[in-house]
Formats: structure tokens, sequence, C-alpha cells
């Protein structure tokens, strides 16, 4: 015969087993909102005019080297879209942006077409830098071929 107490400690691992679903059910939920935060927040520093006036020189650029390239956007403001788009890359490889997400809103392969021979120039006479987003082109190139 079941007894009132058996009856009560199934209720009470249950209730507990319960409790620890809905507890890492909750943990992924507030990973992925914290997640979906830093990137919009990454998004934010992205859309302002300071931002999108040197960005704008650069897609429209024709220049086919480091020097053309710097006649029509100071180095200044090259520093400043090569150091936002390392950052982004950045957050996306240590898992604080996904990095799907990051890869279907940023043109990686585009800005390294623009900027590629830029940076590579800079590499040569400052030493590495900004390898984060060739990596990123690359893996572009890769998704749009499958």
């Amino acid at each position: 015969m079941v007894d009132i107490l058996q009856v009560l400690e199934g209720a009470t691992y249950l209730a507990f087993i319960l409790g620890a679903i809905v507890a890492v059910y909750e943990l992924r939920s507030i990973k992925r909102d914290r997640r979906f935060e830093f990137l919009m927040r990454l998004m934010d520093l992205g859309i302002n005019r300071e931002f999108q006036d040197p960005m704008s020189k650069i897609w429209r650029t024709n220049a086919s080297n480091a020097e053309e390239l710097e006649k029509e956007v100071s180095p200044a403001d090259l520093y400043t879209i090569g150091e936002f788009w390392s950052w982004a890359a950045f957050l996306a490889e240590a898992g604080w942006v996904e990095r799907k997400d990051l890869l279907a809103y940023m043109d990686y392969q585009s800005l390294w077409k623009k900027m590629g021979p830029w940076i590579v120039a800079e590499r040569k006479a400052t030493g590495p830098m900004w390898g984060s987003i060739e990596e990123f082109a690359e893996m572009q190139a890769a998704m749009a071929t499958r």
C-alpha cells in the first residue's frame, strides 16, 4: 500500500526536477538575451553619423591601392573603421555575439575588398593587425559558396 509520505516524497522529487529544468531554460534564455543585447549595442555604435560618414566614403571609393584610399578617406577614419570591425569580430570569436548573426549583418567580404590593400600596407608598416577582418571575409566567402 502507498503511504502519503511516499506520495509527498515523489512529488517533492518531481518538483525539484521540474525546477532544475526551468532554471536551465531560463539561464539559456538569459544568455541568448545577453548576446542579442551585445549585438544591438554594437549596431548602435555603427549607425551614428560620425561612423557612417567615413564608412560611406569607403563603400563609394574605387581606390585600388592603399595610397588612393588614404586620399579619399583619412587614415584616422580608416583606423576607426578597422578597429570597429575588428572589435565586432573579436566579440564573435569570444562568444559574446553569435558569429552567424554578425556575419549575416556585417559584410566583411565587401569591407575586405575595399580596405584590404590598405590593411596589408599598414601591417607591413606597423605589424600584425586586424587579421580577424580578413578571416571573417573568408568565412563569409565560404558560407556563400555552400
